[in-house]
């Protein structure tokens, strides 16, 4: 009989270091590759990592539960063995119990909240003027979102046409129908979801946030062939609400903020044009990441190279072996106390 481990086995830490190295690589990784692509690997380490690290704890809490007194009763397994031979402790299966209660509970909250967004958005569709793709509110609110749903709608008010010329206009209307065209809010949903089970992803949906606002920065620049161009309609429809907000208090006849909670990251309030700010009832208006953004319009698109995908991919795989391996160990003790159960009846027979 081995002498009980009082924490758990290394290989449990596995998911939460990678949380933690996600932490710190997602800025890098949402600038220094292509956007698509690291809304994609960004999206797919925030998944991974979420679901290793709920297995985790799940695996840690089924080993505490193994060795209750209750457990050994009902299977007729030997208690000293499940105790003695398991190497997680008892604190630690408890706090792990804790923490999948948690994680169940935020992402239940989480998808509440998105359904709810789901069905203000499709309400706000059929509410919108016009029929087509575009629909023109007659608003003095510098202002222009999408709104994901089948159809989605672009939405542009009279004061944000007023500020920019016709090509702006362009770049305006086709970031818009990037946002629809590639799903961006379903990339954010799906983070923002993983940063509710495991809040050390929090950066990372953070991070896909910025991904997709740069991929639609690219969807328009290529639309209007002039990358220029889009950085100069990005920084002029960010003066004019910035300088609006500062000079007026704003009434907006779009929808409330929840009808684009579905296009928002994990604070939960509306991107206001070409997400350049965000806007809330508890928080005033203020700019986005909008120097990074146009700086790199006026710059090549970064080549995709190989570091920074590898690492994800192997971070991914540190991030699954870790409650495989767990798994593993409970698998053995439970054996393990087969087999003393299986020597104690010879013994005494």
């Amino acid at each position: 009989m081995t002498e009980m481990r009082w924490f758990m086995d290394a290989d449990g830490y596995l998911p939460f270091a990678v949380s933690v190295l996600g932490m710190l690589i997602a800025r890098p990784l949402s600038e220094r590759l292509p956007p698509r692509s690291a809304t994609w690997l960004i999206t797919l380490l925030a998944v991974a990592t979420a679901v290793a690290s709920t297995l985790t704890l799940l695996v840690l809490a089924a080993e505490g539960v193994v060795q209750l007194a209750g457990f050994a009763t009902y299977t007729g397994l030997p208690l000293d063995i499940l105790r003695g031979d398991a190497q997680t402790s008892p604190l630690v299966a408890a706090l792990a119990s804790v923490a999948l209660t948690a994680g169940a509970a935020g992402l239940a909250v989480v998808a509440v909240r998105l359904r709810r967004a789901r069905r203000a958005s499709a309400d706000a569709v059929r509410d919108l003027p016009g029929e087509g793709l575009v629909a023109v509110l007659d608003d003095d609110v510098v202002d222009a979102f999408a709104v994901p749903g089948r159809p989605g709608r672009v939405v542009i008010s009279t004061g944000m046409l007023a500020v920019l010329d016709e090509n702006e206009q362009r770049v305006l209307l086709a970031h818009e129908e990037a946002h629809l065209r590639d799903r961006h809010h379903m990339f954010r949903n799906v983070t923002r979801a993983a940063a509710a089970v495991n809040p050390l992803l929090r950066p990372l949906a953070r991070a896909v946030v910025y991904s997709t606002e740069r991929w639609a920065d690219e969807r328009a620049a290529d639309a209007v062939g002039d990358r220029t161009l889009a950085a100069r309609a990005l920084g002029r429809a960010a003066l004019s609400r910035t300088t609006q907000a500062q000079t007026t208090q704003p009434r907006s006849q779009t929808p409330p903020p929840d009808t684009r909670a579905e296009e928002t990251p994990a604070e939960g309030v509306p991107p206001t044009a070409l997400g350049i700010g965000l806007r809330g009832p508890d928080r005033p208006n203020r700019p986005g990441p909008l120097p990074r953004r146009v700086r790199a319009l006026l710059l090549p698109i970064p080549h995709h190279g190989l570091t920074l995908p590898l690492t994800i991919v192997l971070s991914i795989l540190a991030a699954l072996w870790g409650p495989y391996d767990l798994a593993l160990d409970l698998r053995d003790l439970i054996e393990g106390a087969h087999a003393g159960q299986r020597r104690l009846c010879g013994s005494a027979q």
